[in-house]
């Protein structure tokens, strides 16, 4: 076999190699894949949870992506969040495991699923005012996640205080503004008043 054959053996390898690397690398952490819009149907009525003082609103989450995305939480922001991070490393593997597989919502690539956001009905009066309402969520990639639970099992087997100081992928946290049916305004008619002394935001449900 000549060198050039065995060079282009080479090549070619490092090639099939390359491939599903950059395809992992691509879909490992896709920049904020996720856009959160009100659902059409809500129209101007959200449902109101009394006596929290709380709306839920039904959303509809877009995966742009390619790849599919665990999204653990979204909460409601009257203003751009500062900026977007990575969870604690210090949360442990078991918990954020048991938090994908129980609470996330699976969405597929270049697909939307049904959703709620619960919001308490002050920022949501404010969201009108200004015309405008973030979100800030929480999520993993498949990758991610199918990493972690390989953490787990390999850890499952004596010693398996070997693998604690490899540090396990984190959640990604981002941020997005919150899409309006077209046609229409961050208008709900909700009152500033309060119809309760209770402050606070909620968590996503399902």
């Amino acid at each position: 076999m000549s060198r050039r054959t065995k060079l282009l053996i080479t090549l070619l390898f490092l090639v099939l190699l390359a491939i599903p690397a950059v395809y992992v690398a691509l879909t490992w952490s896709p920049v904020n894949p996720l856009r959160i819009r009100i659902a059409p149907a809500a129209g101007r009525a959200p449902l109101p949870i009394e006596p929290l003082g709380y709306y839920v609103l039904p959303i509809e989450v877009e995966n742009t992506s390619s790849t599919t995305v665990h999204l653990m939480h979204v909460s409601p922001s009257i203003s751009p969040p500062s900026s977007t991070s990575r969870g604690d490393s210090a949360v442990e593997l078991p918990f954020l495991l048991n938090h994908i597989r129980s609470f996330s919502i699976v969405i597929p690539p270049h697909s939307t699923v049904p959703a709620h956001l619960t919001i308490y009905r002050k920022d949501l009066a404010i969201a009108e005012l200004n015309g405008s309402l973030w979100a800030k969520y929480g999520w993993v990639s498949i990758r991610k996640a199918t990493t972690m639970r390989f953490m787990e099992w390999i850890g499952s087997f004596p010693p398996g205080s070997w693998c604690e100081p490899v540090p396990h992928p984190r959640p990604d946290y981002d941020s997005v503004p919150v899409e309006f049916p077209k046609g229409t305004a961050a208008s709900f008619g909700i009152s500033l008043e309060p119809t309760s002394g209770f402050e606070g935001r909620g968590p996503l449900s399902r």
